[in-house]
């Protein structure tokens, strides 16, 4: 990086500024910048002076108009409102898989131009909210020189010539472009825009030129499951009881779509999102998903393909993977045949939830033995679940005493057991803590054998398709559990099934 931008100062006559010794990474930003800068006011120079002067004018023009936007901010969103037009017919179409009919194949139908009534979309930058970074931190400052910074300069696409990322300053990474034209490295951008990648309410916006960016995949999934399952109950399709609760769907519906025109967003440009989003949404069948739904192993199992294709493994259908569905209905050895063929145990839903608080959220906060396993596959309990559920979720997992210790419930290898060596390196489930005796009851894996030890005497070891400790198949119509006596015979019998795959 650092001998590309040399050569490009000598190139276009730009005198080189060395790193100093003790350059941070602010400071290797900024100096990169004012080079970047100067180098490209060199190569077009009057189109360096005419994109300075529509700044300028953009400038003031906005600060013009600061007043009359915060007079006018709440009517539009009033407004905007009143704007969305009502479903009013049916049609055949993808619905959210958990809310459909058990016995049908097909999703059911939902209302004729569902974009117009919301579907999806994230946070972004409205007026008085365009400075702000969303990634959960102070924007960093991109150079200490004046409003004619190269951050705007390297606007409508310059910065994919230079292939330089705007936000690490180094050569693009699976680059993203933005609507202004910025691009990105994919990595860059998701961090950035973190805050805002479940919450509607924090601005979204390129980090650059601060212009609007698009909502996440994550907003508009909530916003477009939601319309699709009101509307298709208010079209009269019955979804067999599995909507509790219509009126708070629907409530926050709206709330998306209102967050959305307050921040700008027009109800024509809202449609479009929502009919992009439904053109390429839903990479998971609905047939998947029904099966999953129905603890179908057989279905998914041909779908997958032998050897199993992985890429099939965590796609969604409207947010969620089928381990989060399969985990949700308590279907064990189906969710553990799928993490064993690599399915991610950690993976996110469009509201932030991992898979293991599905079940515990349907079970009211108890641990039953989905959540039991999916502990022992490595479950994280970190989520991004917004509002009301959000404290929810937190005051479960706050007040369920498995979750208070580090090792509890958890597969853990012993370690540093001196008086039994020949325990050591063996695999264990936690079963408590002893608080008394500051000593955790443990059982092994294998040998079934039960005992206390200290903390020094554990190590995690979560479950992984090369390690799962025991193995789960499918044949005949039915599920077998093998069971091994030792953790070494197990990896063999999955390296076996795996050559016997290919």
């Amino acid at each position: 990086m650092e001998q590309k931008i040399e050569a490009q100062c000598n190139q276009w006559g730009v005198e080189y500024e060395p790193p100093s010794e003790d350059e941070d990474r602010l400071q290797r930003k900024n100096r990169r910048l004012r080079l970047t800068r100067a180098i490209k006011q060199r190569k077009n120079p009057a189109a360096h002076e005419a994109k300075l002067a529509d700044r300028r004018l953009d400038r003031e023009s906005e600060r013009r108009a600061g007043g009359a936007a915060v007079v006018t901010e709440t009517e539009a969103a009033v407004q905007g409102m009143r704007a969305v037009v009502l479903l009013d017919g049916p049609q055949g179409t993808q619905a959210r898989a958990d809310h459909g009919s058990g016995d049908s194949e097909e999703p059911p139908p939902h209302p004729t131009n569902a974009a117009d009534d919301g579907g999806c979309t994230d946070g972004v930058a409205g007026e008085g909210g365009a400075g702000a970074a969303d990634d959960g931190k102070d924007p960093q400052p991109l150079a200490k020189v004046d409003d004619d910074d190269v951050g705007c300069e390297a606007a409508e696409g310059e910065a994919d010539s230079d292939e330089i990322c705007g936000i690490c300053l180094d050569v693009y990474d699976n680059p993203v472009q933005l609507p202004c034209g910025h691009s990105f490295c994919e990595v860059c951008l998701d961090g950035w825009h973190k805050k805002s990648k479940y919450n509607v309410h924090q601005p979204r916006n390129c980090p650059l030129c601060r212009r609007t960016a698009k909502p996440s995949p994550e907003i508009m999934t909530q916003l477009y499951t939601l319309t699709l399952i009101v509307k298709t109950v208010e079209a009269g399709y019955d979804l067999e009881g599995d909507i509790d609760d219509l009126e708070k769907m629907r409530i926050k519906r709206d709330e998306l779509l209102a967050a959305l025109f307050k921040m700008g967003y027009t109800r024509e440009e809202v449609n479009v999102m929502l009919k992009e989003y439904s053109a390429q949404q839903n990479s998971l069948p609905f047939s998947i998903m029904t099966a999953a739904g129905k603890n179908d192993a057989q279905t998914i199992l041909d779908w997958l393909g032998s050897p199993v294709d992985e890429s099939k493994l965590d796609v969604k259908y409207t947010g969620i993977t089928m381990v989060h569905y399969t985990a949700l209905h308590g279907h064990v050895d189906l969710t553990s045949l799928l993490l064993q063929h690599g399915a991610a145990v950690n993976v996110y839903d469009a509201n932030g939830a991992t898979p293991i608080l599905h079940p515990l959220w349907e079970g009211n906060g108890l641990v039953n033995e989905t959540v039991a396993m999916l502990y022992e596959w490595g479950a994280s309990l970190e989520h991004h679940v917004q509002g009301e559920n959000g404290a929810r979720v937190d005051a479960t997992l706050a007040t369920t005493p498995m979750f208070q210790d580090e090792f509890v419930k958890r597969r853990c290898e012993i370690v540093n057991l001196n008086q039994r060596k020949d325990l050591i390196g063996q695999t264990c489930i936690v079963e408590k803590y002893i608080a008394k005796k500051d000593r955790y009851k443990v059982t092994t894996e294998h040998a079934r054998e039960t005992f206390l030890v200290g903390r020094d005497n554990l190590r995690r070891r979560d479950r992984t398709p090369d390690d799962p400790g025991y193995y789960v198949t499918f044949e005949d119509g039915e599920y077998k559990r093998h069971t091994f006596t030792s953790n070494k015979e197990c990896q063999e019998f999955v390296r076996s099934r795996r050559t016997s795959q290919e």
